[in-house]
């Protein structure tokens, strides 16, 4: 299983959009298909195309993890991907917050 600790050291160093759709694409692409059809159809991120596209993956990941009714294994994978996309959530919305930022650099 892919864990989210080897990948979060990656987004945090995301110095753009586009770097970090770029590395959330990959990490998507290392999970095999077969791993993705294991989740409950609404737990599946499978296209990540721009920022948004990361923002709708958290929260889709986030609500099916609360939502449950999972055995263990798929719950672990749904907490994982949740927590990378958390995580790459968050890094977006500092890399905008420095593109909007109205203090002088």
């Amino acid at each position: 299983m892919i864990t989210s600790k080897e990948w979060l050291p990656r987004i945090a160093k995301a110095r753009s959009e586009e770097e970090l759709v770029r590395t959330v694409r990959e990490y998507l692409d290392a999970w095999e298909p077969s791993e993705i059809e294991k989740l409950p159809p609404h737990c599946r991120v499978a296209l990540v195309s721009a920022g948004h596209d990361i923002s709708w993956g958290a929260v889709t990941l986030v609500q099916c993890e609360l939502k449950g009714g999972m055995d263990e294994e798929t719950a672990e994978t749904v907490r994982n991907m949740a927590d990378v996309f958390v995580a790459a959530q968050q890094r977006l919305r500092e890399i905008l917050g420095q593109r909007y930022d109205p203090a002088p650099a």
